[in-house]
């Protein structure tokens, strides 16, 4: 039996201060415990400092009420339905499919949000919202829009014991996205790269806001905050639960960052600059050539070896 349901629950700030194990938990549940994920799909959008965080799951289980608990890392500005057919267009663009294939999901019946409880609990509102009589993969999407400094993708909260997470996780970004500094600096595209320290996720898919792409986004229900100048990013996700124990930060200059799960969610980017090549460094365009790629790293590394040399000399002339 294939249901669909999503709950959101949003801390509050009180709540987020004094209890930072809260960003340790989270999850599907159900009373009898009898469920499986099947598979999620997320959009995450960050822009001078908002963030919409679109999400949808499907899964696997006979039981009559079911909750989902993802630890925020502020208090939502807005929650609403998200688009009818984002998710699904992104699949399209990212993944192409056969025309037969296109057909029948352009004619599988599309419904509406029922809000089954609302309940306050101590300092968590939490509101159950079920998707009605959809097809597999099509679940309700739920958009949040929340105030961050950077995005923000909670994963581990897809992590069920002993099943194996499949997630779609697309990204809309003001610069393309990278999984190395040394990669992003030389404008070398990350498709088709691995995520250091996140087994089975890779980078698939990237590239810029098409005309078409934006036009089918902008205007589906509660999507016209996108922009046509975003940086579309696919990240496909398919490894056993037992190694989903982070979740995946983007740093201003575009790396993915892993912390594992009870860090703080703004802890994820913020802190690792230990990691960051020096900021003096030119950034190339995504796309530079190789042999310009090469040409600029040669450069750099004559550049470090001077500025080494003139440091020594400096030294040893004040003694």
């Amino acid at each position: 039996m294939i249901k669909r349901f999503a709950i959101l629950v949003s801390a509050l700030a009180l709540f987020v201060l004094q209890s930072q194990s809260v960003f340790a938990c989270g999850g599907l549940i159900a009373p009898n415990g009898a469920i499986r994920l099947s598979r999620a799909a997320t959009l995450v959008a960050w822009h001078d400092g908002i963030e919409r965080y679109m999400t949808s799951f499907t899964y696997q289980g006979d039981v009559s009420k079911l909750g989902w608990i993802v630890p925020l890392p502020a208090v939502p500005l807005k929650i609403e339905e998200g688009g009818g057919w984002t998710l699904q267009r992104l699949a399209l663009e990212t993944r192409p499919q056969p025309i037969f294939a296109r057909t029948l999901n352009a004619a599988a019946p599309t419904a509406g949000v029922q809000v089954l409880q609302q309940v306050k609990i101590e300092a968590l509102d939490i509101t159950v919202i079920k998707g009605s009589h959809q097809l597999q993969g099509d679940g309700a999407p739920i958009l949040i829009t929340m105030k961050i400094p950077h995005i923000w993708i909670p994963l581990e909260v897809l992590a069920l014991d002993g099943q194996q997470v499949q997630a779609d996780i697309y990204l809309l970004t003001d610069i393309p996205v990278n999984t190395g500094d040394l990669e992003a600096k030389v404008g070398q595209s990350a498709v088709g790269a691995g995520v250091p320290g996140a087994p089975g996720m890779k980078l698939s898919f990237q590239e810029k806001m098409t005309p078409l792409l934006y036009h089918d986004l902008s205007t589906d229900r509660n999507m016209g905050w996108v922009r046509p100048d975003s940086w579309l990013t696919y990240l496909s996700l398919d490894t056993p639960s037992t190694t989903v124990t982070y979740d995946m930060g983007i740093t201003s200059t575009g790396i993915i960052r892993l912390a594992h799960f009870g860090t703080s969610p703004m802890a994820v980017a913020d802190g690792q600059s230990t990691h960051e090549l020096p900021a003096w460094l030119p950034t190339l365009p995504m796309g530079t050539p190789q042999v310009t790629q090469t040409l600029a790293l040669l450069l750099v590394i004559v550049s470090a070896i001077f500025l080494a040399f003139r440091v020594r000399a400096r030294i040893i002339a004040k003694r």
